[in-house]
């Protein structure tokens, strides 16, 4: 789970999948509200899982012909396992760093 840089607050689960998808501007720690980033080590790790999750569903799709109702059942399955993992492998800076 992501830690506060400035006061060391760890962040819960259910508060890290909620800030998810508002971190490219930054957002503030719940308990002292400095605007935290993610570090370009996680940034690189958010998008090295995606790839892999691509991957994965062009594998599908190699082996097996999808229909539109599987694939998109495999789209839906890959983006849960995808944000059930990100929150495990953030890490948070108070710098902004870009990729």
């Amino acid at each position: 789970m992501p830690t506060c840089e400035n006061c060391k607050y760890k962040w819960t689960y259910v508060q890290t999948i909620r800030v998810q998808f508002r971190f490219r501007g930054g957002i503030r720690c719940p308990n002292c509200h400095k605007r935290q980033y993610l570090t370009t080590k996680s940034q690189v790790t958010n998008v090295t899982i995606s790839l892999v999750m691509i991957y994965i569903l062009s594998f599908i799709n190699d082996k097996q012909t999808i229909t539109l109702i599987s694939g998109i059942l495999y789209i839906i399955a890959l983006t849960l396992i995808m944000q059930l993992v990100t929150p495990f492998v953030t890490t948070l800076t108070s710098r902004k760093s870009t990729l």
